[in-house]
């Protein structure tokens, strides 16, 4: 087990049923884009570890499902484009991808957790979403052999 300090511990207490608060969600856009001193503009760390991940799913002949879930609408606002652009080009270079995008949706603010975390409802929804494409995704790969 990991310890975790006071400031994670306040990032992981989510009132299951809550629209986040302006606070809240300005916290957890200062927290997820800071990054190291020793780095340029956006995580190039993160992105070493998801080709290694893409690479060992290529070796091995998995294939990667990426699922991006949707971000409180006043999240997204402060999303930089540029980090966008860097996080589409960084997902196009994976190998061994199949993903499901649901960063454009815009979800009801009473689905939300906090600024990037669906809650019990929103998951339900979102669940089932993902569920229906991943059927359909697959009956197509059994159609195929």
């Amino acid at each position: 087990l990991h310890r975790v300090d006071r400031r994670q511990r306040q990032m992981c207490i989510r009132d299951s049923n809550s629209n986040p608060s302006t606070k809240t969600i300005n916290r957890i856009f200062d927290y997820h884009f800071s990054i190291k001193k020793d780095e340029n503009k956006y995580s190039q760390s993160q992105k070493k570890y998801l080709n290694k991940i893409d690479s060992l799913c290529n070796l091995n002949d998995l294939d990667l499902i990426i699922c991006s879930l949707p971000y409180h609408t006043e999240y997204t606002k402060k999303i930089n484009p540029d980090y966008i652009e860097f996080f589409y080009k960084t997902i196009g270079g994976l190998k061994s991808r199949y993903r499901i995008n649901f960063l454009s949706d815009v979800p009801k603010s009473d689905w939300m957790a906090d600024a990037n975390h669906l809650n019990k409802e929103g998951a339900a929804i979102y669940s089932k979403k993902i569920n229906e494409i991943l059927e359909s995704q697959m009956s197509k790969m059994v159609d195929k052999k």
